[in-house]
């Protein structure tokens, strides 16, 4: 079988790093993506990037909790992997108040990457894993008309953001 790497216990914005490389030159893809129990692609996140006989740095952002998979497509060379490390994100709730009814979606966008980062919403509240040192843009969907209030929408968190944040979110 190929050489990949599973990684459990990954939380929502959690942010992966890793340096890798291949064993032999040639031009290959490197995917770092989001898996089920059984170690197949879930079809949530699925980063795809180039990856030659060059070490590079390679980093993304958890979008769901749960497993990831980083492997490479073909048979070009064997991936060598170093130094893989999870910044662990911060955790954002809250109550979230005007949603007219059931289907509604609440998602973060990555001010800087716009990468979506779904919240999962429990009642008239709401949880998210936020990685720390992004500009984030609360967006609500699945009900036509509704949007976050703008003075409730946009989030900051950088380094010296606690590990838990309360952020109330209101939508009409």
């Amino acid at each position: 079988g190929k050489r990949y790497l599973l990684l459990s216990n990954v939380h929502s914005g959690d942010i992966i790093t890793f340096y890798a490389r291949l064993s032999n030159s040639g031009d290959e893809k490197i995917h770092f993506a989001s898996v089920n129990a059984g170690g197949e692609k879930d079809g949530i996140q699925d980063e795809v990037a180039p990856i030659t006989s060059v070490s590079t740095m390679y980093s993304y952002i958890a979008e769901t909790s749960g497993s990831y998979k980083v492997y490479t497509e073909a048979n070009v060379g064997k991936a060598v992997y170093y130094r893989i490390t999870r910044t662990p994100g911060v955790s954002v709730s809250g109550k979230i108040s005007g949603l007219p009814s059931e289907g509604a979606a609440l998602k973060f966008i990555v001010k800087e990457t716009k990468q979506e980062i779904s919240a999962k919403i429990t009642g008239n509240s709401y949880y998210a894993g936020l990685p720390k040192n992004h500009s984030y843009t609360a967006v609500v969907s699945g009900v036509k008309g509704y949007g976050v209030t703008s003075a409730t929408k946009i989030l900051e968190i950088d380094s010296q953001s606690p590990e838990k944040i309360t952020k109330d979110i209101a939508v009409a």
